[in-house]
């Protein structure tokens, strides 16, 4: 079993991240880690369900005692604001994937994103050259990004992309629980505004998507623009979007090519791999957060009202449901670990 630390523990994205690796076939806890004052508390204590169980009697140590070397691998569901430097220090020893943006915009880091740009991997090898690294940080996308960027790929791949344009409809599970959103801000309402959501969005996706060269990566020629707004929605982020593709196609089309992305992406044999990625549904009134968050465990995009004023066509308007907990947060970090596991590092399983 893979020695596992999980940094940023008693946060809800930590949360989520342990629950993932309870009973995981290739990973086992042996660390949580968090801030000095969750220190001494035990994960029983903060997840109840979990008491019982094999890892209830774990004790939160802080982030100055954690020792990385020894753990095989390191989730960090840190604080942006603090992930930086710490993510990078226990990198100097031990593998890092991290659900935090402190490293997104590296150049010489990769922003991966389970079956859409793994042939970005190799990028890591430059990051541990450069920052002088026996581990790695390998990131994943914020969770809004996530959804559009999976529902934009099999369209991108297929008929390329002009122009990108998406207003989304945040569950509060996105803005986490420290300090989190008042039930007086959020009841009867909606808060129109996320710090720094729109800037993730408009900028991680052509990263994503841009093609790795010699040079690094070259990012996707198209433009997107994003609205973010916050609702009373406990988890699940509904997009909107509407795209203007490069070349005319028609809706039936672009659902082959999002069949055709299901059965050719990279993830096969993974634990936690859902059996679709993405979901199209014929339902008029689908996507629903309620309905469809768990769709695949909490791990498939649901695709809903694809359509065109007239077809073939260059401009085509979707919704999109991402499980923004499961695959745009912690259920997506442990599906990017076990493809380096298997792919990248190489270990025994």
């Amino acid at each position: 079993m893979i020695k596992t630390a999980v940094i940023g523990a008693t946060g809800l994205v930590g949360q989520k991240i342990i629950r993932e690796l309870v009973d995981h076939p290739w990973f086992k806890i042996t660390n949580l880690v968090a801030s000095e004052k969750s220190k001494g508390l035990v994960l029983g204590e903060f997840m109840p369900d979990l008491a019982s169980g094999e890892n209830g009697s774990l004790e939160v140590i802080s982030t100055e005692d954690f020792a990385p070397h020894k753990a095989d691998l390191i989730f960090s569901a840190l604080d942006s604001s603090r992930a930086g430097e710490i993510e990078l220090a226990y990198a100097r020893t031990t593998p890092v994937i991290s659900t935090t943006s402190a490293w997104r915009r590296d150049p010489f880091t990769p922003l991966l994103l389970c079956g859409v740009n793994y042939n970005h991997i190799p990028l890591l090898r430059v990051q541990q050259k450069k920052y002088n690294l026996r581990g790695f940080i390998a990131p994943k996308p914020n969770c809004t990004s996530c959804g559009l960027v999976l529902s934009l790929k099999p369209i991108y791949e297929k008929f390329g992309l002009k122009k990108v344009e998406m207003t989304s409809l945040q569950a509060l599970s996105g803005a986490g629980t420290r300090p989190g959103i008042s039930g007086l801000e959020i009841i009867d309402n909606i808060l129109p505004y996320i710090p720094g959501e729109e800037e993730k969005v408009v900028k991680e996706p052509i990263k994503i998507l841009g093609e790795l060269t010699k040079e690094g990566i070259q990012e996707a020629a198209f433009n997107i623009s994003a609205t973010c707004l916050r609702v009373p929605v406990i988890d699940g982020h509904l997009l909107s979007i509407a795209i203007e593709t490069k070349e005319p196609t028609t809706t039936k089309e672009i659902k082959e090519a999002i069949k055709k992305f299901n059965s050719t992406n990279d993830l096969k044999n993974l634990p936690e791999a859902p059996e679709e990625l993405l979901f199209v549904t014929e339902d008029l009134n689908r996507p629903q957060p309620r309905q469809d968050r768990n769709r695949g465990r909490a791990m498939t995009v649901t695709i809903g009202r694809l359509r065109a004023q007239r077809e073939p066509s260059v401009h085509f308007k979707y919704l999109a449901l991402t499980p923004n907990t499961g695959i745009g947060a912690g259920g997506g970090a442990v599906l990017n670990a076990s493809y380096l596991v298997k792919h990248f590092l190489k270990w025994n399983l």
